[in-house]
């Protein structure tokens, strides 16, 4: 009798031990997964802060142009100038620092800002007469030849003639390697000197870099300078 109490006794312990085992790993697994969702709610919640703080700084952006829009329509005609890199618009703004934002207290440690860049100040691939072309380090002759034949139907007409919608289809162009696309030591990459706006292909020499006024064909160091 006293031996099958003992076993029964220690049935019992190990059932006890094993549902004790159970439960323990399902509170666990319980934990985890609130804990999984409590953190994929905040990264939703963070998220979703920097979209609205990011259209914010879109939104600003648009204000200064509208605003230097604004302003020209006041000033005559003789005094507007052009578009420069020391108007309002060029400046990097951050909006956390400007008390952009209502509840300061919700963006602590974030940094909200935002540039405008004047594609006026890169090379049009659209428009860009062959002599400009010809002066930029990064585009050799057969990158050229194959742009000419997508924008004119004078040469190779075998090739598709279509403009240029991005500045990254040239990087895939016969002719163009990752050095001519991200550019060297010796030579400024195409991504920094391509541009497909505006239309007219006109470049602002106010707000274009060196890198840029150096294809200019006839112009010397000490012009850019």
């Amino acid at each position: 009798m006293l031996m099958r109490k003992r076993r029964r006794d220690g049935f019992a312990l190990i059932c006890v031990l094993w549902v004790t085992a159970m439960l323990t790993l399902l509170v666990i697994g319980f934990g985890r997964r609130a804990a999984l969702e409590r953190r994929a709610a905040w990264y939703a919640l963070d998220h979703t802060q920097a979209m609205m703080m990011a259209r914010g700084a879109v939104e600003r952006g648009i204000v200064e142009l509208s605003n230097r829009a604004v302003l020209l329509l006041m000033l005559p005609e003789e005094h507007r100038g052009g578009t420069h890199v020391g108007e309002m618009w060029a400046q990097s703004l951050n909006l956390y620092e400007q008390d952009y934002f209502e509840q300061r207290e919700l963006f602590i440690g974030d940094e909200v800002s935002y540039v405008i860049t004047d594609e006026e100040r890169y090379i049009n691939i659209n428009k860009a007469a062959r002599e400009v072309l010809e002066e930029i380090p990064s585009l050799k002759r057969p990158a050229i030849r194959r742009i000419i034949a997508r924008r004119s139907s004078e040469e190779h007409s075998e090739e598709e003639k279509t403009p240029f919608n991005a500045i990254e289809e040239v990087r895939y162009l016969r002719g163009v390697s990752e050095d001519d696309w991200f550019g060297t030591k010796k030579a400024p990459g195409l991504r920094n000197l391509l541009t497909v706006w505006p239309d007219d292909g006109r470049i602002n020499v106010n707000t274009a870099p060196p890198e840029v006024l150096e294809c200019i064909p006839h112009l010397s160091s000490s012009d850019i300078t």
